[in-house]
């Protein structure tokens, strides 16, 4: 007497999901199947001919892919060392825009306001951060600072 397996024995059996092989079927992969009684069949000679094949296309894709990488670890260039970022000479020499807006009394928005105008003090892009360097924000404010001479009034 011949041998069949449903679906569930085959997920018991040989560990494949119930809904993979729907998938199969739908899309005419896998073992072949047959419709019995409303019921789906595989028959059992089919079923473990397809996963002891299958088992050794896996297998022998993974030494293959195994072998890749191992070429391609050996081959593989080391990577870029970033390069370092510009320290400042001394951090009271640098500062960030929110100590800047707390010295002088302006809003950091301002700041990024005027960054993004080509507008207020000179300023350093050190990766991402932005020092402002100090010696450049007093020669800044003084140079816009705004001389104001009593009106005589008659």
């Amino acid at each position: 007497m011949e041998k069949f397996y449903t679906p569930k024995d085959v997920e018991r059996k040989f560990g494949i999901n119930r809904n993979t092989l729907t998938h199969w079927r739908a899309n005419l992969i896998g073992p072949d199947c047959l419709r019995w009684k409303g019921k789906i069949l595989y028959h059992a000679k089919d079923i473990e001919e397809w996963f002891r094949i299958d088992e050794a296309e896996t297998e022998a894709k993974l030494k293959k892919n195994m072998r890749k990488k191992s070429v391609a670890i050996e081959k593989r260039p080391e990577a870029p060392q970033p390069k370092p970022e510009p320290q400042p000479e001394s951090e009271k020499e640098w500062l960030t825009p929110i100590e800047v807006s707390e010295k002088y009394d302006i809003s950091h928005k301002t700041l990024a306001n005027w960054r993004s105008e080509g507008r207020g003090p000179a300023y350093h892009k050190m990766g991402k951060r932005i020092r402002y360097p100090l010696d450049k924000l007093e020669e800044w404010f003084a140079s816009n600072e705004v001389k104001r001479y009593q009106s005589r009034r008659r």
